[in-house]
């Protein structure tokens, strides 16, 4: 019998019963099974020179871990017939253009099963629509392409975080996320120009009431700590520039329906104003009327004049996000400083993208297998790889089967459009910790839970069930799958960041697949009878309750957690 999922054993693994955090991160390394943390190991070598080794299985399996949110065996496999070359300009192929709008998913609205984005304005819908936005781009990430769109907007979103709560306006929340998607991979002092101004923005850092008689700092700050300049020893800039700063950014408020923002002369700062030595005191002067609005350019561009700190500080953001968080000096002065150097002539985002992703560093081994996977990467993980089915005959149903996904990733710390402050998620950017902050003596049993609750019972949804399809899985091995041996060897090779020793191969074999008797016939006779006659029950029900059981041991294991 299934048990709910509030009833499911967490686990068998004593890591995730210890009440410890520091010493839950040491087991859960401690048990990978041939290798440790990176930054425990000698540091990844490697430049930015493109990878010229064998690009096969391994290769584009690390690729797609790293540029995709989940994907299925046959991805895998087409990637790996690809040369790199053609791997990553796949990949880097976007189409930025939304195919739909989000809609009302609420039966009993008015407007239900509408696409709300261009309706008139209706205050008592905020919340609903904030809803439905965050379940529709769930939905999106879900469904994504076989290319790395949804993981460039997210990093966009953590880069440049705003909380949906907080804008309040759903429109707004929509223009911000199509802003970020449509400049995911384009230029980087352009997106940087336009957050500026974009109304979610100007609401989330209280730039719509920065005025000459009131200045407000908070935009002022966060454009050059966390957008653009960071806060190393590089980065110099002063109160006085924050201050100054926040003086010419006087003004502009957002259009009443929220779409855009216009620029109020009334309220903005006519005075000049003076920067430091860091900015080679640069003067933005003083100006009336709607000229004003042009000393916000003025001020990007000032900023953007130190190129070395602003190019350097976004390629550890992009390295961080795609490779790794420990940054050496070698790495620095052989990954960093190049792709810095190439970055900042242009600030265009995918030359600097296809030269990470095809670099020699990007494939060391001890690059591999080295992440704990973002709440997303996980469900993603989960859903694409086994083809989740998302009930969808009807837009209510449709919704509440990408709302499983919204509420799994922010109980597991990662609710979209809610990152904790503008800083974005703590795994992020936390130092020492990083991404071992995504696993926790509370996220971890249910990080498995949810992973054995979609195989096993299964999310109700209406009349149907939210559900992974463990057969259909196995299935798609053909006739490797009638060999126990390699199917849990394949199984593991597709699953698992990181391999398992073949002793721990066998006991998985004969525990799961076996029923704990040391005869492959045992399994092979009963799959080939269930492919014989799928409509006998008896036959379906043993080779399911095997497999799921094999399959629950794999997504117990640490290395399930590892890409």
């Amino acid at each position: 019998k299934i048990k709910p999922l509030q009833q499911l054993p967490q686990t068998s693994t004593d890591v995730m019963l210890s009440n410890d955090y520091d010493i839950l991160q040491d087991e859960l390394f401690e048990r990978l099974s041939n290798k440790k943390r990176p930054n425990h190991l000698d540091a990844p070598t490697g430049s930015i020179a493109t990878f010229t080794g064998s690009f096969g299985k391994a290769e584009a399996k690390h690729l797609l871990n790293r540029t995709l949110y989940g994907y299925s065996k046959s991805t895998l496999d087409s990637f790996s017939n690809k040369s790199l070359s053609d791997a990553v300009t796949d990949l880097l192929n976007v189409n930025t253009a939304y195919s739909s709008e989000p809609k009302d998913h609420q039966a009993r609205s008015a407007t239900y099963g509408q696409e709300w984005v261009n309706l008139p304005y209706d205050g008592t819908k905020n919340g609903p629509y904030r809803t439905s936005l965050a379940y529709w781009l769930c939905g999106n990430i879900v469904n994504q392409e076989d290319n790395i769109l949804e993981k460039m907007t997210m990093f966009w979103h953590n880069h440049f975080a705003v909380e949906f709560v907080v804008v309040g306006r759903p429109r707004a929340c929509y223009d911000y996320f199509k802003l970020l998607r449509e400049n995911a991979l384009g230029n980087f002092k352009t997106l940087a120009t336009k957050i500026t101004t974009n109304p979610a923005m100007l609401r989330y850092l209280n730039g719509i009431y920065n005025t000459k008689n009131s200045p407000d700092e908070n935009y002022a700050r966060e454009v050059m700590e966390l957008f653009t300049l960071g806060k190393d020893e590089n980065s110099k800039y002063t109160e006085d520039d924050v201050i100054a700063a926040a003086r010419v950014l006087t003004g502009w408020k957002n259009q009443p329906d929220w779409r855009d923002s216009e620029f109020k002369s009334w309220a903005h700062d006519t005075d000049d104003k003076v920067f430091s030595s860091f900015f080679n005191n640069t003067v933005i002067t003083g100006k009336t009327g709607t000229a004003g609005a042009d000393e916000t350019q003025e001020l990007i561009d000032m900023i953007f004049t130190k190129e070395d700190v602003i190019a350097r500080y976004m390629v550890e953001e992009f390295y961080k996000y795609f490779i790794y968080y420990n940054i050496t000096p070698d790495i620095r002065t052989n990954v960093i400083i190049p792709l810095a150097d190439e970055f900042k002539k242009d600030w265009e985002i995918k030359p600097l993208l296809r030269a990470l992703l095809t670099s020699t560093h990007f494939y060391d081994d001890l690059n591999r297998g080295c992440f704990i996977k973002t709440p997303f990467d996980l469900y993603g993980n989960m859903a694409r790889t086994f083809k989740a089915h998302h009930p969808n005959d009807t837009v209510e149903k449709e919704y509440l089967s990408y709302q499983f996904t919204y509420f799994f990733t922010g109980l597991m710390g990662m609710g979209l459009g809610a990152p904790p402050n503008v800083s974005g998620w703590p795994a992020f950017y936390q130092i020492p910790k990083f991404h071992e902050m995504w696993i926790n003596s509370d996220t971890y049993p249910k990080r498995i839970q949810y992973c054995v609750y979609l195989g096993l019972a299964g999310h109700r949804v209406k009349d149907e069930l939210l559900k992974i399809d463990l057969l259909s899985y196995a299935e798609g091995f053909g006739a490797d799958a009638a060999d126990p041996n390699k199917l849990v060897n394949l199984s593991c090779e597709y699953l698992l960041g990181v391999d398992l020793s073949q002793t721990s191969k066998d006991k998985l074999k004969t525990d799961a697949l076996l029923s704990g008797i040391p005869m492959d016939s045992i399994w092979t006779n009963s799959w080939n009878a269930y492919l014989a006659d799928k409509t006998d029950i008896n036959k379906t029900n043993t080779v399911l309750f095997r497999v799921a059981s094999m399959f629950q041991v794999i997504f117990e294991l640490p290395e399930f957690q590892l890409h």
